[in-house]
């Protein structure tokens, strides 16, 4: 450094002098006059750097972020969750890019999918009209409702809210809001798109979307302004050949992530604490189907109906059956007696606030219950029983009999048949479920299953299981709360965006921050930890999806097992998988903590020196 030369200003070299020369003299401070204007110090102190970059970094990652409804609307606790994901945004910036590019492409497309389904709503009704008239075409003037973007951002955050207390039972009035147990439910965006597609458009005015938003423009602008203020210097700075602490280039990096969420994310609705309530009396029906394909899909697999008659109709004699083959429909049991004599259904009428719905049992909406085990074989067991010629009466207790007099026989049984317990909500839903059914289908004609199999869902291409969604939280993974890298593998392949993002954006991180390494350390061990953990960071995603997708693979061809985590291989191939995303974290939490450190040892050895 002693070959640069200072060019300080004049005055601030006259005044610093005046000022140390009356250091504790309060009265003298107070008369001295400084000059019209005076140049900044040419040296930046660490505290300078700090502030700036710290305050650049957490403001601009607070203000990007956009988060969705949240379920506890208390002040502390909302303040926490956005504090959790500034966190998250420090230490992993592209899972807030996921959120915010997610959102985006699903706002986007909910906006393209609802204004051509209005558009075919239109014609279709347009064309009835033509038909219906005499002469000419009339045409009713009715105002085209905004399915625009910011529309589509506000369902995505789970800004509709559809009670469901009459076809639900819920004891937990303090539970969550937006989740079953709450009594109220929001939409997803395949929800609305299905209600769409059955007719029913949920219009919402651009205006009450705005009142609910506070996006304040003026606090964007601010932090822009600070952000583009400390780009600008670094800019500068790099462009005269000084030297950029690492804490800078840290901020940089973090900023641009920032900067690209602030686009995504431009048109949705900022902090909006409650949901808008959806009067569903008009589809009631759908929304009881698609509780039961969402959130009671696995008792849905025991559930058969019944054709139910019509007022005025005559009730035929139906057959009740006590078992269907999970996959081969024609495969049917029917309930007999003793004499083995087919017995018809029962048509009963669940009295009290729980009831139990029995094999035979048909309620009035034609619901009933069979059994969907693979198989449905007589069951044979052995028990202890006295002889006919054996005399017990000189014996008090059967166990006073000597045991040498006991015989064994065999006893056929049949298999446990199964029930199923209703209470008054769930009758409710079952009753709205079969009218949606036959909306959509037409009328029961004969007795049908529910699923066409043990786990197919009805209407695999309707999307009812994403008709609400299943938390109100900001990311909606439903995959199990364990860290399983099979589970993890197969939900970020079936998001391509989220997949480019894991492998783009830890590699430009992770680069940007190993080009930093040409920089002078304080030791080298500490050069050496920081180039380790930049290509750790770059090249452990990849790394971990292929030994993820090679492991599964080799388990799917020649393992057969009931759990992943009961096999030996997959422990095998699943442990470095833990391990790498353990260094992962390592790996940027060292990168956060030297970054800070680094920065004062590099303004305070170095003497960062700019214009």
């Amino acid at each position: 450094m002693g070959n640069h030369t200072f060019h300080r200003d004049k005055a601030l070299v006259e005044l610093e002098k005046l000022l140390l020369s009356n250091t504790g003299n309060l009265t003298a401070l107070q008369t001295i006059r400084a000059p019209v204007f005076v140049g900044s110090p040419e040296i930046r102190g660490s505290t300078t750097i700090l502030w700036s970059c710290i305050i650049t970094l957490v403001a601009c990652i607070y203000t990007a972020l956009h988060l969705n409804v949240p379920a506890n609307t208390q002040k502390m606790a909302m303040l926490g969750e956005k504090l959790k994901w500034v966190l998250i945004g420090l230490i992993a910036p592209e899972v807030v890019l996921y959120l915010a590019s997610s959102q985006f492409l699903d706002a986007r497309r909910l906006s393209k999918e609802l204004t051509s389904l209005w558009q075919q709503k239109k014609h279709v009704d347009g064309v009835e009209m033509e038909v219906q008239g005499e002469d000419k075409f009339q045409e009713v003037e009715e105002e085209d409702p905004v399915f625009d973007i910011k529309y589509g951002f506000f369902v995505a955050m789970g800004g509709l809210e559809i009670p469901i207390k009459d076809i639900q039972h819920y004891t937990d009035r303090l539970a969550t809001r937006g989740t079953l147990e709450s009594g109220n439910l929001r939409l997803s965006v395949n929800g609305v798109l299905q209600l769409a597609r059955l007719g029913h458009f949920l219009t919402i005015p651009s205006s009450g979307i705005d009142d609910k938003s506070k996006a304040d423009t003026f606090e964007k602008f601010l932090i822009m302004t600070q952000v583009i203020w400390m780009a600008t210097q670094c800019t500068v700075r790099k462009s005269y050949g000084l030297p950029i602490c690492l804490l800078e280039i840290h901020t940089l990096v973090h900023v641009v992530c920032a900067l690209v969420m602030f686009v995504f994310w431009i048109k949705k609705p900022k902090d909006v604490t409650d949901p808008m309530p959806v009067e569903p009396s008009r589809f009631r029906n759908i929304i009881a189907l698609m509780v039961q394909e969402q959130f009671h899909f696995r008792r849905s697999e025991e559930i058969i109906f019944y054709p139910r008659s019509r007022i005025g109709e005559v009730r035929p004699e139906q057959s009740a059956f006590v078992w269907a083959h999970q996959t081969d429909l024609t495969r049917r049991k029917r309930l007999t007696d003793e004499d083995h004599r087919v017995l018809p259904i029962e048509w009963v009428r669940p009295k009290g606030n729980s009831w139990t719905l029995n094999v035979g049992e048909v309620l009035s909406s034609g619901l009933g219950i069979v059994g969907r085990s693979a198989s449905w074989q007589v069951e044979r067991f052995q028990r202890r029983v006295l002889p006919d010629w054996f005399d017990d009466s000189p014996y008090d207790r059967p166990s006073d009999i000597p045991s040498s007099v006991w015989i064994t026989e065999w006893v056929d049984a049949e298999p446990t048949r199964p029930t199923i317990d209703l209470r008054p909500q769930d009758i409710v839903r079952w009753e709205r479920v079969v009218d949606a059914i036959e909306s959509i289908e037409g009328r029961i004609q004969q007795p049908e299953l529910f699923h066409h199999d043990y786990q197919q869902i009805r209407y695999p291409d309707q999307h009812f299981h994403d008709a609400f969604t299943r938390s109100a939280g900001n990311f909606q993974y439903t995959g199990d709360s364990q860290v399983d890298p099979d589970q993890i593998l197969s939900f970020i392949f079936s998001s391509p965006i989220l997949l480019i993002l894991l492998l783009v954006l830890p590699a430009v991180y992770g680069g940007i921050h190993f080009l930093a390494s040409s920089q002078r350390f304080p030791t080298e061990v500490e050069l050496l930890l920081w180039r380790i953990s930049s290509f750790d960071i770059m090249l452990t995603m990849p790394v971990f999806f292929a030994v993820t997708y090679i492991g599964s693979a080799i388990s799917r061809q020649f393992f057969e097992y009931e759990s992943l985590g009961e096999s030996s291989w997959a422990m095998f191939y699943k442990f470095p998988g833990h391990l790498m995303i353990f260094a992962l974290e390592n790996s940027r939490s060292f990168m956060r903590a030297p970054s800070t450190a680094l920065g004062f040892v590099t303004t305070l050895s170095f003497a960062i020196v700019g214009p």
